[in-house]
């Protein structure tokens, strides 16, 4: 993650400041403590710090501190890092014909190749849009939703997405292609 900032006015100082970078997972403040030294994560004279360390998904309060020999200064600044789902599959996916106007798509097992993502909505795409699949309250790994069969091309391929509960969704995955069925047929 990179972190930039504007230079801090030196205030008279012939020095130019040493910029102390905190990170928590609590919220701080933008007060200088008496001490910015302890408890840095980084320090640098540039006006800028990428943090190498991998974080898990949360809100993070960064806090930059420039100290010159004259003072103290500093700012707060939030994060949120969310991991972005990865490539999204599932074990089986069917199309049932529920009357003469609706099909029932159903994915079952849905993933997303990258582990740690937390996928909070499985949708599915028909056309350009996107629309958000049900879970199916008869099984644990089963997902659905009612399309009108008149959207759907025919064959007919099923793309899923995974997304946060942010709205943040991975890459489209999926390659099942099927028949559309006719009711009754």
């Amino acid at each position: 993650m990179y972190l930039s900032w504007s230079a801090a006015d030196r205030r008279g100082s012939p020095d130019a400041p040493i910029y102390y970078v905190w990170r928590s997972s609590s919220e701080i403040s933008a007060t200088c403590p008496a001490d910015p030294v302890t408890g840095a994560t980084a320090s640098t004279t540039a006006t800028s710090w990428t943090d190498t360390e991998s974080l898990s998904d949360g809100t993070y309060w960064f806090a930059v501190f420039a100290v010159t020999p004259w003072g103290c200064a500093g700012d707060v600044t939030t994060v949120t890092v969310t991991t972005v789902p990865g490539t999204a599959s599932y074990q089986e996916a069917t199309l049932t014909a529920i009357d003469a106007t609706t099909t029932r798509i159903t994915v079952v097992s849905p993933t997303v190749d990258l582990a740690g993502a937390l996928v909070a909505i499985w949708q599915v795409q028909i056309g350009a849009s996107w629309f958000e699949l049900v879970a199916d309250v008869s099984t644990s790994d089963s997902f659905t939703f009612d399309a009108p069969t008149v959207d759907l091309a025919n064959p007919f391929t099923i793309t899923i997405r995974g997304c946060t509960a942010e709205g943040v969704c991975g890459a489209p995955g999926g390659s099942a292609t099927i028949p559309v069925p006719t009711f009754g047929g």
